[in-house]
């Protein structure tokens, strides 16, 4: 079962990624089992760089997660070009300015399309539901998604993702 798992930091750095996104959630990731290795891995992109982990390493301060209900086995593959790239600081960096620049002046900040080397959890996670096909997502600017909007996604996709109960959690 491949599973999308979404934290909420208590850091200063995910306190300030909610804030600024006016988000419940800072952080998201991948989870799925392998039976090679054992047991369930997380992808995701964190400092340094993309990462798998054992789960247990990476689920701190989970504050939601969702089963994936359409063929998910398939996308991860998609994935592969992108483990071992850096963390996505300059990305993170200028969405931050992004969307602050909003809560502040409440005007959107013109900024021309901007790529920037690797990746950052919501980003690696908008590619995976890319590769996966899902609605909506091939025009999305994976540069400019937040956690809050792979949170609200699946919500609102209850045909694509089933919202797993706290005792149901790993």
């Amino acid at each position: 079962m491949i599973r999308i798992v979404l934290t909420a930091s208590q850091t200063p750095f995910g306190a300030a990624i909610r804030w600024i996104t006016k988000g419940q959630v800072s952080h998201a990731m991948i989870q799925s089992p392998d039976p090679q290795w054992g047991g369930e891995w997380i992808a995701q992109a964190t400092l340094p760089q993309v990462v798998r982990v054992p789960a247990e390493h990476a689920r701190h301060n989970v504050y939601v997660e969702y089963r994936c209900k359409f063929d998910a086995e398939a996308a991860l593959p998609k994935l592969r070009d992108f483990m071992g790239e850096w963390y996505g600081f300059g990305g993170i960096v200028i969405l931050g300015w992004i969307k602050l620049w909003w809560r502040v002046f409440k005007r959107k900040l013109k900024v021309p399309h901007y790529t920037v080397k690797g990746q950052f959890c919501s980003e690696l996670v908008a590619r995976f539901f890319q590769a996966a096909d899902l609605p909506e997502v091939a025009a999305w600017d994976v540069e400019r998604i937040t956690p809050e909007d792979i949170r609200r996604y699946c919500e609102r996709h209850p045909d694509l993702f089933e919202k797993i109960e706290a005792s149901a959690l790993f």
